[in-house]
């Protein structure tokens, strides 16, 4: 009891109302592990003032960060010089290639940090790595980085997973067609060209990030496609319910596709990462078909999917003759892949992960 006591999830922007995935994974793992959420400076000196003095310069503390950019912390020059300087150990959680933790003593050079955050964390003893990311792990292990040792591997993105029930309020697919979201990203931009550009007439393409410039950019991908404003509402999760599927307007719009599309960044077709949160998206669905990327080929295998070949597509021929497939083929190939890849819930089995981890700490 006295190590939950001096442990902490800590995220670096304000919780409450947020539905950023970063949020719902601090939530997730501080009402899982039984420990507090640090996210803001109130709930961060509440944290301190629960814990036990330690002796004059001892480290006593356990943070287990969320991965986020830390410009955006609106506390983080008073954890700096209040919670860092108490802080042994240091569990980074990452599930995004795209940010990395800040430079520490045990793998970089004295750092000339312009912030007490900065300053404190590289002299924090112990930093590990609980990532998405195999193959950072890997390089970590291969280059000996101190801390190795307890970093681990885990698939985060499994937290997205909520079963919609098989009858909601709408009967299934009304949209014949195929319906694409996700980041415009410059690893993607080319192959997402090849997939749209001949099937553009039955897609539609909600951005993450409509403005002037990824409009522009979507309409000469895809210039006939439907584009429309982002989907608002994630699968929610809550203490209380555990990940049950709630009405939110993500899943509810997937539900009325027939098709979605899964391309993944170029990075991750050459180096493992977790499936991404739209494939958990998708499959908590009841009847959308969801279309591999066939460049994910590694991902899919590393990733244990059972006969993922029947449901590649390479390119927008490809594509288009999966779209066309009558929709009572389609609930049959639907329900297939549910059985091929849901066959243990992914929820309980990150669940079932983070406990295991929490009990090592």
């Amino acid at each position: 009891m006295l190590i939950k006591a001096k442990t902490c999830v800590v995220h670096l922007t304000t919780v409450a109302g947020s539905m950023q995935a970063s949020a719902r994974l601090a939530r997730f793992l501080a009402d899982t592990i039984g420990v507090a959420l640090v996210d803001d400076a109130d709930s961060m000196f509440n944290f301190i003032r629960s814990t036990p003095c330690p002796a004059y310069g001892e480290r006593d503390l356990t943070l287990i960060f969320v991965n986020g950019p830390i410009a955006f912390c609106g506390y983080r020059d008073e954890m700096g010089s209040e919670m860092l300087p108490r802080t042994q150990r240091v569990y980074w959680v990452s599930q995004d290639y795209t940010i990395t933790m800040p430079p520490n003593q045990a793998y970089s050079r004295p750092t000339k940090a312009e912030t007490p955050f900065r300053a404190e964390f590289h002299k924090i003893p112990h930093v590990h790595l609980w990532s998405t990311c195999q193959d950072v792990l890997q390089r970590r292990q291969q280059k000996r980085v101190p801390g190795y040792e307890l970093d681990e591997y885990v698939n985060w993105n499994a937290l997205t997973y909520a079963p919609m029930p098989a009858t909601p309020a709408i009967g299934g697919p009304i949209y014949p067609h195929l319906l694409y979201y996700g980041a415009l990203r410059a690893g993607r931009t080319a192959r997402l060209g090849q997939f749209f550009g001949g099937v553009s007439d039955r897609v539609s393409i909600s951005a993450s990030n409509l403005n002037k410039n990824t409009a522009a950019q979507w309409r000469e991908l895809a210039p006939q496609a439907r584009i429309t404003e982002p989907l608002k509402g994630v699968a929610t999760y809550t203490p209380t319910n555990g990940n049950k599927w709630g009405a939110q307007r993500l899943t509810q719009t997937i539900a009325m596709h027939r098709h979605s599309l899964y391309v993944a960044d170029e990075e991750s077709n050459t180096a493992f990462h977790s499936l991404a949160n739209r494939f958990y998206e998708v499959l908590s669905t009841p009847y959308t078909v969801l279309w591999l990327d066939a460049a994910g080929a590694r991902t899919y295998e590393q990733a244990g999917l059972r006969d993922w070949e029947q449901f590649t597509v390479g390119d927008g021929h490809g594509l288009s003759v999966q779209l066309s497939l009558p929709a009572k083929n389609l609930r049959s190939l639907a329900a297939q892949q549910r059985k091929l890849w849901l066959a243990t819930d992914p929820f309980k089995i990150l669940r079932d992960r983070v406990k295991q981890l929490a009990r090592s700490l």
